[in-house]
């Protein structure tokens, strides 16, 4: 819908990588380097205003007309609560994450009876907003919670919506992916990262830049180009996608100055570490997910709901959540960040087994200027809610590697020991 289109302002959804600068003008698409810092975008009513701030964390309000497609979705089941953000693609379908469907514990389905989806409105606390429980919950049949592969779900509506559906990429659609394209990504994710309470109820909203394949696997760990893209907030780098926005959509041609019909080309899926804007967000490629549900959207037009009863009450969860792709990834992250500040300004790596829901055990090893260090370190959020802070404890010892390699049993040679937490 052009009518819904928004200036060419910046707002916060959020999500992570290294300060750069950027031509502030960028010419016709073209990919970047690894190397390279991200690809910006300009165009008429591009700039922002001064001393202004765009920020999903901390963002920009979407104001009246906009976005009419966005749904927020919350779950309340069994102990588990959580809220993410959502799409319309049919009267009855809402397109999210996979990991917004799926109980990351058990990997079975989340229950249907504990959804709660409100469309038709910026502020899902409004009174004109429209509510409907979930019949059935629909995960895309390659989604892999490890590996945050084909990150979709549909949830299928038991109250038919009237808010208008957005139109899906199909393969056809590939140059809407373009390296320097500039697109729109909202949700009502959380505006401090870590701090659950900060989520909004009012729609947020930014501008982000496509960025080519080459930049995604320098800046976005595990990054599959054939499912996934990323985008980047160039070259403000303030803005981006949090926890709770996960299922929201990238939208192409929904700005002012741009051509053709708004096109979701891209489902929110993973942030790097606490939201950090400097580095890329991850999301599932629409095009690579579109004749599943296509398939469903025919389905659903043929059979539409028959109506149900009264839908639950919406509520704000007291958690977000996340792939556990993506705590794995943020309890490594926190596990050499740790190993990085205690011993020495080197870059490491570390890989972590998964203890609990919310606990990894990391077992780190090195050499470094002639001794031997290896240790384990315990990597656990201390709120037990996916999407919250880490924390870290480490008993690690270092040895001379000439010794252990001389005697052969690192018995014999003497080790020092450190503890701490961070």
């Amino acid at each position: 819908m052009r009518g819904a289109r928004g200036p060419r302002t910046a707002v916060v959804v959020v999500m992570t990588a290294a300060t750069v600068t950027l031509a502030a003008a960028i010419g016709p698409a073209g990919a970047t380097s690894a190397t390279h810092p991200p690809t910006g975008a300009s165009a008429p009513g591009a700039h922002r205003p001064p001393g202004f701030r765009p920020a999903i964390v901390g963002g920009t309000v979407a104001g009246p007309g906009t976005f009419p497609w966005l749904a927020y979705v919350d779950y309340s089941a069994g102990g588990d609560s959580f809220a993410c953000s959502g799409t319309v693609v049919a009267p009855a379908l809402v397109l999210t994450a996979g990991h917004c469907a799926v109980d990351l514990a058990t990997g079975a389905l989340d229950q249907a009876s504990g959804y709660a989806v409100v469309t038709g409105a910026l502020n899902w606390t409004a009174s004109g907003a429209q509510t409907s429980g979930v019949s059935r919950v629909l995960a895309d049949p390659g989604y892999d919670p490890a590996t945050s592969q084909d990150d979709a779900a549909l949830l299928v509506l038991a109250t038919p919506t009237s808010a208008p559906p957005l139109r899906l990429a199909t393969p056809a659609d590939v140059g809407l992916l373009a390296p320097g394209s500039l697109t729109a990504v909202a949700g009502w994710g959380e505006t401090i990262p870590g701090d659950v309470g900060s989520a909004s109820d009012a729609l947020q909203y930014t501008t982000t830049v496509v960025q080519s394949g080459a930049y995604c696997n320098h800046g976005a760990q595990d990054f599959d180009p054939v499912t996934e893209l990323c985008a980047i907030d160039a070259p403000a780098l303030t803005g981006g996608t949090c926890f709770g926005d996960s299922g929201g959509p990238l939208i192409a041609d929904e700005l002012q100055d741009e051509s053709g019909p708004p096109t979701e080309i891209g489902i929110a899926s993973r942030v790097s570490g606490q939201c950090s804007t400097t580095r890329p967000d991850v999301f599932t490629r629409a095009d690579a997910i579109s004749g599943w549900a296509d398939g469903w959207i025919a389905r659903e037009a043929a059979n539409p709901p028959a109506g149900a009863g009264p839908p639950p009450t919406p509520a704000k969860p007291g958690a977000a959540r996340m792939t556990a792709g993506q705590a794995q990834r943020d309890a490594e992250e926190t596990a050499a960040h740790v190993l990085h500040a205690r011993f020495d300004r080197r870059s490491y790596t570390s890989r972590c087994t998964r203890a609990s829901a919310i606990q990894f055990t990391c077992e780190p090893h090195w050499v470094h200027r002639g001794d031997d260090y290896y240790g384990r370190e315990t990597v656990y959020d201390v709120s037990q809610e996916a999407g919250a802070v880490w924390r870290d404890r480490y008993v690690l010892s270092w040895m001379s590697d000439r010794c252990g390699t001389r005697l052969g049993a690192a018995q014999s040679c003497r080790a020092s020991t450190v503890r701490g937490t961070y």
